[in-house]
């Protein structure tokens, strides 16, 4: 090994070289230089004179700078590294190397750094996740794959699967989605109160929405599932119910259209409020099956003939009367018999108008005359809900008025 005390480390060119010698600096047959040792163990060996009791001075000094270059480093700099004193825009203080397949600067030891988006937000951006996950500053929202979230979690990869997978293995570990929502602050926790709230939704404990494009930028919920308090909870009573809801077409969003519920005693309620204009808006069931409008119950019964039920309940397999009568010649009815009849008049003779209760696309009609032989009957369809009777006479070719009876059958 070549051992040289003293180097001549700095000259100037004036009429003559003046050399300043600086002691301590030993360099190796082999291209190793120590500095405070005589056997480096690298081609740079800088060693503090007590490590144990080190002073403040023992240590490098990487080049420091203000501002980072205005121009930027070439591929003869791939790795060099520098020491920013202050903050320059967007980079903190800190050490930075240059990458040039990244062509910047990177933060040395430091995963998060700085930045701004498009519009001009503050954000936060993962250096190792190439700059794909991102905090924005403003109201902490976290976005994957989109530096500028709208909700506290976004997650965009365009054209691949945005699949969220939750895994476990065990079955202790069973994976979940968990909601834990109450009301008053974070040091002083209150139990939720659907009657204690500013609107409806504050009784919401959770839930699962979509949303799709309005035609202009980001619709309303249109479609979503709702874990909600049901009543006010107290020490171990807690009352819940499920509420699913949906948007009715030409609808922006499910607005009031709270189609199924699942109370707190298991029973089930399909269908919308009566009244959804109060909260809760939607349909609450008094018994385990509670619908609100017709049921329609396919393939029950021989496998063959649907069965039905009406508003009120009634079970009924294929056509079922849905209307009848027995009026007299003036149009009236006779000894109130009569079912689900809204008017019946006579416009002229053998000439009558019935108006049943409620609209039926499907229906036929049976009609009888009473006492008349030579009496021909027989009807003429007005509209789903309407329909005209018209009795003559086979022998004269003339009408008459005549007592006479009828039922309307619903095919559905």
């Amino acid at each position: 090994m070549l051992i040289i005390s003293m180097l001549a480390v700095n000259f100037y060119m004036v009429k003559y070289y003046s050399f300043i010698l600086i002691l301590g600096i030993t360099f190796s047959g082999v291209g190793q230089i120590a500095i405070g040792t005589q056997l480096p163990d690298a081609m740079l060996d800088v060693t503090v004179a007590n490590s144990m009791t080190p002073s403040n001075t023992d240590g490098i000094l990487i080049p420091r700078i203000e501002n980072l270059p205005t121009t930027d480093p070439t591929i003869n700099q791939d790795g060099m590294l520098i020491y920013l004193t202050q903050d320059d825009g967007n980079r903190e203080k800190g050490f930075y190397y240059w990458i040039e397949d990244y062509n910047q600067w990177v933060p040395f030891f430091q995963e998060w750094s700085k930045n701004v988006n498009a519009n001009g937000e503050d954000l936060i951006e993962s250096r190792q996740a190439n700059n794909g996950i991102y905090f924005k500053d403003e109201n902490r929202l976290l976005g994957i794959g989109n530096d500028d979230p709208e909700e506290t979690f976004e997650m965009r990869h365009e054209q691949v699967d945005n699949n969220i997978q939750i895994r476990s293995t065990g079955s202790l570990t069973q994976a979940s989605l968990l909601y834990y929502t109450r009301l008053g602050t974070p040091a002083t926790p209150a139990f939720l109160d659907p009657n204690n709230v500013v609107s409806d939704e504050d009784e919401n404990i959770g839930y699962l929405t979509g949303k799709v494009f309005s035609g202009f930028n980001k619709s309303g919920d249109i479609v979503n599932v709702r874990f909600e308090v049901e009543d006010t909870h107290s020490v171990n009573n807690f009352p819940t119910r499920i509420v699913f809801s949906t948007a009715k077409q030409g609808n922006l969003s499910d607005g009031n259209n709270r189609s199924l519920v699942i109370d707190k005693d298991g029973n089930v309620g399909v269908g919308p409020d009566p009244d959804n204009t109060v909260a809760p808006k939607h349909f609450e069931p008094e018994e385990r099956l509670d619908v609100n409008g017709d049921l329609s119950i396919k393939d029950l019964g021989n496998g063959f003939v649907p069965v039905y039920a009406t508003s009120n309940g009634t079970l009924y397999d294929g056509p079922r009367i849905i209307a009848a009568g027995k009026l007299n010649g003036s149009g009236g009815v006779i000894n109130s018999k009569a079912y689900n009849i809204n008017t019946s008049v006579r416009n002229s003779t053998g000439n009558y108008t019935i108006t049943i209760n409620f609209a039926k696309p499907n229906y036929i009609i049976n009609l009888a005359t009473s006492n008349c032989s030579t009496c021909v009957i027989y009807y003429e369809y007005v509209d789903s809900a309407t329909f005209n009777v018209l009795i003559n006479d086979i022998i004269t070719g003339n009408p008459v008025n005549n007592q006479f009876m009828f039922s309307v059958i619903d095919f559905n």
